[in-house]
């Protein structure tokens, strides 16, 4: 179904839509809910959540539990609210009102949101077979996790309900038990990523990710072959590597691109975008320079960032989903609703939905916050200093109150730690 077509169901159903740069808001009168228009909104979510930036209001979370970020619910005066049975273990019960009194649908197939990490990533080895300046590895080693103790954490996830799991590395792919990893974590029922270079793969490879692996993301930094070899320093050839990617996009449900934001893309876009075209993958992501190299050269400006949202906007019109894919304050653009469309967001990284198991042997927030929370899944997730990251009460008041915090956090905290001196200060490119 089109996107015009499922806007216009909804607003025949009675909802306020307004769409705007790849965004969609949706004001839905809980009055006029019933399950028909209950199912148009999760396909809308799950056919253009990633591409368009959309927001619901007037529903409580529980009825998208997989799109809880995406909900606005807030009280409303004159209406009545009441708790139902599911409400008592909700990790979102402090914020949420209840449930209206005017929304007519059954409870019992109701849920609470689980409060347990969406995701859980293991770098799995600390090897890699390239050097790349920009890598977004925070250590680089030459160990490796156990088998066992991959096994451990998985079935510590698979307790918990943890529905992701993701394998990284270093280059994960050097791990010589990753055929049994990859098919445990499937055989547990987990969704299941894969953070890979590309450069190693093998007919027994691709076999193994069409049978265990649902959505792989692909390091891709050059644009040709001297662009490749200058930031990675790869033995294999850039034609190689781009015949592995299009060997992906055939074997995998989902293949996504990532790129480092380096003086290079800036000063190349247009070559860049064009090698975009030619590939279309599901998604480019592009990253802001969190370790390596990139500590050493001019921090990238307010200004670089307004340049490339702009186009980032007219590759978007072009039909490429792109996207500035880790913490940004979104007020380094002038338009909020702007940054919300091009714009992951701080949700993935700082330990806001999930954690990262360190291939030295623990918990941290993130890749680029060494804090040690521990050796289990949820006291990590538990954890106090984890529960002042992901808290707004150090942030400025009107970062606090701006309507787009939820899903921009203030920015990075790595970043605020480098260039401020403390994971509670403001990112640099605050506003």
């Amino acid at each position: 179904m089109s996107l015009e077509k499922f806007l216009k169901i909804l607003r025949l159903g009675g909802v306020n839509v307004s769409e705007k740069f790849f965004s969609i808001f949706l004001n839905v009168p809980s009055r006029a809910v019933d399950r028909q228009m209950l199912d148009v909104l999760h396909k809308l979510l799950n056919v253009y959540g990633q591409s368009y930036f959309i927001v619901i209001k007037g529903l409580p979370p529980c009825l998208f539990p997989q799109a809880h970020e995406r909900i606005v619910y807030a009280r409303q005066k004159g209406k009545i609210y009441r708790r139902i049975p599911s409400c008592g273990q909700c990790r979102l019960k402090r914020q949420c009102p209840g449930w209206s009194h005017d929304l007519n649908l059954p409870q019992e197939d109701i849920q609470s949101i689980a409060d347990i990490p969406s995701e859980i990533v293991l770098e799995i080895t600390g090897r890699c077979n390239l050097s790349c300046g920009h890598c977004t590895s925070a250590i680089q080693t030459v160990r490796q996790v156990p088998l066992r103790t991959i096994k451990t954490i998985l079935n510590q996830a698979h307790r918990c309900r943890v529905p992701a799991v993701r394998f990284t590395g270093g280059e994960p792919l050097l791990h010589p038990d990753l055929a049994e990893i990859l098919s445990y974590a499937k055989a547990r029922g987990f969704y299941v990523l894969l953070n890979t270079n590309a450069t190693l793969l093998t007919p027994s490879f691709l076999r193994l990710f069409s049978r265990s692996v649902d959505n792989v993301l692909v390091s891709l930094q050059g644009f040709d072959s001297a662009s490749d070899q200058a930031l990675t320093h790869s033995a294999v050839s850039f034609e190689r590597k781009l015949q592995n990617i299009f060997l992906l996009q055939s074997y995998v449900p989902t293949m996504r691109l990532g790129t480092v934001i380096t003086p290079l893309l800036l000063e190349h876009w247009p070559r860049y975008a064009a090698l975009m075209k030619r590939i279309k993958p599901s998604a480019w992501e592009l990253f802001r320079p969190m370790s390596g190299s990139a500590r050493q050269e001019p921090p990238l400006t307010r200004k670089d960032y307004r340049e490339l949202s702009l186009r980032v906007l007219s590759l978007k019109k072009e039909g490429i989903n792109v996207k500035l894919a880790n913490a940004l304050p979104f007020c380094v653009l002038s338009n909020l609703r702007l940054s919300a469309a091009l714009m992951l967001g701080a949700l993935s990284d700082d330990g806001n939905s999930r954690l990262v198991w360190d291939v030295r042997g623990f918990f941290k927030p993130s890749y680029f916050i060494d804090k040690n929370l521990g050796k289990s899944v949820m006291p990590a997730w538990r954890h106090l200093f984890l529960k002042k990251l992901k808290s707004s009460a150090y942030l400025p008041k009107r970062c606090q109150e701006c309507e787009y915090w939820s899903w921009c956090r203030g920015g990075s905290r790595a970043i605020a730690l480098q260039g401020n001196h403390s994971f509670f200060a403001a990112d640099p490119l605050f506003d």
